[in-house]
């Protein structure tokens, strides 16, 4: 056979090979990348029916909510109250005070969401005067949770005070799981979220 000819043939069965193979290789890698990323992760999010409650005044609760929201995959329940607060934090907190000291905690809108088909239960909430704030107090002095895994994420500017253990001695009928502390949340990017996201959730989780 001409040596061209067997030239020509071997070439083709070269390329051919790489066309049929590489591909291949490729989705093997690809595969083999996302079972290391969740191996590495260790999360499995399907493992709780979880419901994410949150309340937020600034906006910067709300966004932590939503990233989560959108991490895990859980239903999101937003707490408003009838009577909003003023915008001065000085002035949240003088009203916020009156309510904790009278007992008054303000009027939620709205019917709260059933839990009883949930197994998890995350609470947000701003720190307000180093405790929580009255609408999520309100909330919680509303619900018994039955058993159920309940925890808090949190946001402050560095002051939590007795945050958590205000949250644990009023959740009613709960067990509490690991909680997660987000100072200045406001200037953190999504990937630094999602950092502390992914530490916390593997306690919350296992």
């Amino acid at each position: 056979m001409n040596k061209k000819i067997i030239i020509g043939i071997t070439i083709f069965l070269f390329v051919l090979i790489l066309v049929i193979f590489i591909p291949k290789l490729k989705e093997k890698d690809v595969v083999k990348e996302e079972k290391s990323e969740e191996e590495q992760n260790g999360v499995d999010y399907t493992r709780y029916k979880t419901l994410i409650i949150y309340y937020s005044k600034s906006k910067t609760t709300e966004r932590i909510a939503n990233l989560l929201q959108k991490k895990i995959g859980a239903d999101l329940y937003k707490i408003e109250v009838v009577e909003d607060y003023p915008e001065g934090m000085t002035e949240i907190y003088d009203r916020a005070k009156e309510e904790r000291d009278s007992g008054n905690l303000p009027l939620l809108k709205g019917t709260l969401p059933d839990i009883s088909r949930y197994d998890l239960i995350l609470v947000g909430s701003p720190v307000w005067a180093r405790t929580i704030s009255t609408p999520i107090m309100s909330y919680l002095a509303q619900t018994d949770f039955d058993g159920k895994r309940v925890a808090t994420f949190y946001t402050d500017i560095g002051k939590a005070g007795t945050y958590e253990k205000d949250f644990n001695d009023q959740i009613q009928n709960a067990s509490p799981s690991y909680n997660l502390e987000l100072t200045d949340a406001s200037e953190l990017g999504d990937a630094e979220i999602d950092v502390l996201f992914d530490k916390w959730l593997k306690k919350v989780f296992k």
